[in-house]
């Protein structure tokens, strides 16, 4: 059978822009940004985006002529609106697509159905962010560095939301929630070494962001609180990215009262679960927010240069993220057999004679 298949997207532009700079000692600028996408829905296809920013060179400055060993101080502020576009071109719209066969006038009839519910409020996500930093310099730049503060806002998300099928749609993509990032961000660089032809530059970064989720759908509870979405794992108040799971309170051992504890089924060598709720029962309810971004990320990177030889080293590291282990997850906590190889991870399982509380007994 033959086939054919047409798309079209539109995507039209505005930008006007004024810049000032005097002497690089003042500098300013503003922006504004007008755009029209076909993608969405009739009563929003167009975004207004503005940003401004200013810079001031305080090494400029007259009453900084006596520090000599200062090359550059700028102090920098900005204030901008970026949005983001849908990645589809037809998902605000009402579509039909070829459904079941029925039988009709002695013949087999193909029908179509509804297959997307039109949205026509869709519209462009938007993220808002602030920021200032300060530049500076010194020794003829041998030391130079950046130290930036930053506050990001993004409204209006672009996300599909799960329907109740006896609409007769299963989902839907809307404008939904508001997600915020604030930070900070160092950078350091420095030049123990710098010859005509031999150099040698350290640089040294180190940022902390906090991401945390502002709001969702608008839903509320019976409380009159703002509803977190479970099975997505979006929670107001926490990040993003988490794990949304019992906490681990160490490994049942021989003597303790399982039966009259809040796992009375458990055996000595599983695993404790912390009953959170205190209600001498372990439920859904007793599940915690675990945040698995890490809390700072940093890295050092080293060039070294001779004529036209050069070696570069780069180190990264992460403090305070938390990620799961699926290999001793769901491999027998870690001696599984991988596919018929019984020698697995080492670990310190639990066994009558080696009480461990850090592992279970083995599965088998």
């Amino acid at each position: 059978a033959m086939t054919s298949y047409k798309n079209t997207h539109k995507l039209i532009s505005f930008f006007g822009r004024v810049t000032y700079n005097y002497d690089e000692k003042y500098m300013f600028m503003a922006s504004l940004r007008r755009e029209g996408s076909s993608r969405f829905g009739n009563n929003h296809k167009w975004g207004l985006f503005p940003a401004v920013s200013a810079g001031w060179r305080i090494s400029k400055e007259s009453f900084m002529e006596n520090f000599k060993a200062l090359d550059d101080l700028k102090l920098r502020i900005g204030y901008g609106v970026t949005g983001n576009e849908v990645n589809d071109n037809l998902l605000s719209m009402y579509l039909l697509n070829y459904g079941g066969y029925a039988y009709i006038n002695n013949k087999w009839t193909q029908g179509i159905a509804p297959y997307q519910n039109p949205n026509p409020d869709l519209k462009w996500e938007a993220t808002v962010s602030t920021n200032i930093g300060v530049d500076f310099g010194f020794f003829n730049e041998r030391i130079s560095g950046t130290v930036e503060y930053y506050n990001t806002t993004t409204k209006d998300l672009l996300m599909t939301r799960a329907l109740n099928e006896s609409s007769g749609y299963s989902s839907q993509m809307v404008n939904m929630g508001k997600v915020r990032n604030r930070g900070v961000e160092v950078s350091l660089t420095g030049y123990p070494i710098r010859t005509r032809d031999m150099s040698w530059s350290v640089t040294v970064n180190w940022s902390k962001n906090k991401n945390e989720i502002l709001a969702l759908n608008g839903e509320m509870d019976e409380n009159g609180k703002p509803k977190d979405n479970i099975t997505s794992k979006w929670f107001i108040g926490k990040p993003i990215s988490v794990y949304y799971d019992y906490m681990f309170d160490g490994i049942w051992q021989t003597g303790d009262d399982i039966a009259g504890s809040h796992m009375p089924t458990a055996k000595p060598g599983d695993i404790r679960l912390k009953d959170v709720v205190d209600d001498d029962k372990i439920t859904p309810d007793d599940r915690v927010v675990i945040a698995r971004d890490p809390s700072w990320i940093g890295s050092l990177s080293s060039t070294f240069k001779y004529k036209g030889i050069d070696l570069g080293i780069d180190l990264y590291m992460t403090h305070g993220g938390k990620r799961e282990n699926r290999t001793l997850h769901f491999w027998d906590y870690g001696g599984g057999s991988f596919e018929g190889k019984m020698n697995g991870i080492k670990v310190d399982y639990w066994l009558p004679e080696n009480p461990s509380t850090s592992y279970p007994r083995p599965s088998r």
